[in-house]
Parts: structure tokens; sequence; C-alpha cells
């Protein structure tokens, strides 16, 4: 694949992780902001959490963390 070729294994880790974060973001916002009335909060904390436990190890070795503060549920 041409981007291997170009492109140390580490750093397709980094951009995998960083596309990983953008789409964590992305469903936990909207998860708050579309069923945060049908489902219960705890349920939906519980979910970013598992999430982002996913998206960490992927990303483990691009030192990508997402902050919790970004899922703070109102």
């Amino acid at each position: 694949m041409y981007i291997r070729d170009q492109t140390n294994l580490n750093d397709l880790d980094a951009i995998t992780g960083v596309v990983l974060q953008d789409i964590i973001i992305l469903i936990a916002n909207k998860l708050k902001k579309d069923f945060s009335h049908y489902i219960n909060k705890k349920l939906i904390s519980l979910l970013v959490w598992k999430l982002q436990r996913v998206s960490n190890a992927n990303a483990s070795d691009a030192n990508i963390h997402i902050s919790e503060s970004e899922f703070k549920l109102k």
C-alpha cells in the first residue's frame, strides 16, 4: 500500500488514533444531544468510557487521550 511505503507504522497508528478520537467525540455529543431524555445519563457515560478505552488502546503509541471534560453531561 502506498501509505505504508511512505509512512512509519507509528505514524499510521497516530493517524488512526486521531480519527478514532474525532469519531468518539462526535458519537458522544450526538448521544448526549439526541438521547439524553430517553437514556439514563450514567449509561451514556459508561458507553463513552468504553469507547475511550478502545480508542486509547488502539492509539496508545500515539499518546492520544480524550479528556473527560469533553463528555461532561449537564
